[in-house]
């Protein structure tokens, strides 16, 4: 064989050999093994830390963002690294709307929901939450968060002002549903010594509807309760009964019962010059009727002021009248002690619950006032309401305060529920 015959069989080998690799690599491709390209990976769907992976192809945002996660799950209370990673939450790349990545609002519900289990009673996260669902889901996404939010801090005026405000924005037809709202935020907040930007709202709701009759018994509640602005409102229920006719503002049996009270002062005061009742015209009753509602509000009202004036000493040395992680001065505390002794002393069950729940936003990392209004409470004799203020204590002073915990406990075995009771009870003991 020459030497042409032996190069023509090599290359002729080399190139079966080439065609050979080739086709095994093209094999190997389908069936998933190595090809000279790489396949691209997909990206990773967890930080190192084992946290949800935010939408964003920046490192920095991403280094921190694992940072934080590692921070709150190992230390839950830490406040300030919760509202950093709030903060990196809303740097997420797509925003929040319909059209956003799913992981966006993923994210933000783990964050939120996690960050207000730990933190329920700081209203404004609760608000800021329902903006977010209102550009993911719309208005029921919204109408479902503050839900929440008012079950969680029932007492927030400002919660329950934003709550109203936004079902009136969205559903301004619904006035049914916009009603029964109001009325739930009376039930809930009335009675605070600083409700006046709620009232305000729900008398605007009457106003502009000209339902003058709600309005006037609605005054009628707002002027009895001692607060703030009570002669603001005052001066804002004489100038309504001023203003319109009688029959506008109370029913016909009420007018009846005015009548009759007019009649029985003149048979007292032997009048004889006095004009007999059914010989007045119909703008004079009805004069002498608006200056009887009249008296009896300015009776009404001095009795507010006095009521309001109790209180008012108590009130002026509030200083910081929401929740905040940060430590209170020791004269706060001892205000609020001074307050509730107060209310206690004055003996309305209704006064002295809204106190220690206004207390216990304001000092609700503090065991001693949750003990305090659970031995209140034990003192009427009411077990529901008892378990319901040490579950929540509970849920808000620290574990190396144990008490609450084992007084729950306590009550749990009182209604028999053992596994409840022993799931306290191994809670104290780990930590």
């Amino acid at each position: 064989m020459d030497n042409t015959e032996v190069n023509n069989n090599n290359n002729s080998d080399s190139q079966q050999l080439g065609q050979e690799q080739v086709l095994q690599q093209e094999q190997d491709g389908e069936h998933g093994g190595a090809t000279s390209s790489m396949a691209p990976t997909e990206p990773p769907t967890t930080t190192p830390s084992g946290a949800p992976m935010p939408t964003t192809t920046d490192p920095t945002l991403i280094e921190a963002w694992d940072r934080c996660w590692a921070v709150v799950k190992a230390t839950p209370a830490d406040f300030d690294s919760w509202e950093e990673l709030m903060r990196l939450a809303d740097r997420q790349d797509g925003g929040f709307g319909p059209e956003a990545p799913p992981a966006n609002i993923s994210n933000v519900r783990i964050i939120y929901d996690a960050f207000l289990n730990q933190f329920p009673l700081c209203f404004g996260y609760w608000k800021k939450y329902s903006d977010l669902e209102f550009q993911a889901r719309g208005v029921e996404g919204a109408i479902e968060i503050f839900e929440r939010g008012v079950k969680s801090i029932s007492n927030s005026v400002d919660l329950w002002v934003q709550f109203c405000s936004f079902v009136m924005e969205h559903k301004p037809d619904d006035r049914d549903t916009i009603e029964r709202l109001f009325e739930r935020g009376a039930d809930a907040v009335g009675m605070d010594f600083m409700p006046h930007v709620f009232w305000d709202k729900f008398i605007a709701f009457y106003e502009e509807r000209q339902e003058y009759s709600k309005l006037a018994r609605l005054m009628e509640r707002i002027i009895k309760i001692p607060q703030h602005q009570y002669a603001r409102f005052y001066q804002q229920y004489v100038q309504l009964v001023g203003s319109h006719p009688v029959k506008e503002l109370i029913s016909e049996e009420q007018y009846e019962k005015f009548t009759e009270q007019l009649a029985a002062r003149k048979d007292t005061q032997q009048d004889s010059e006095s004009t007999p009742q059914d010989e007045k015209s119909a703008e004079q009753l009805e004069s002498e009727v608006r200056q009887l509602i009249l008296e009896v509000c300015s009776q009404v009202h001095a009795r507010t002021a006095e009521e309001t004036n109790k209180r008012w000493p108590f009130e002026a040395e509030i200083k910081r009248p929401y929740f905040h992680v940060k430590p209170m001065d020791m004269p706060q505390l001892a205000n609020w002690r001074r307050y509730l002794d107060f209310e206690e002393s004055e003996g309305s069950l209704e006064r002295i619950c809204v106190l220690y729940e206004r207390c216990l936003v304001t000092c609700a990392l503090y065991e001693e006032f949750w003990l305090r209004y659970g031995s209140w409470a034990r003192s009427q004799n009411n077990l529901d309401d008892l378990k319901n203020i040490y579950t929540r204590a509970a849920q808000m002073v620290p574990p190396s305060n144990p008490s609450s915990r084992l007084t729950l406990a306590l009550i749990e075995e009182e209604r028999s529920e053992i596994e409840e009771a022993r799931e306290q009870y191994q809670t104290v003991l780990q930590h």
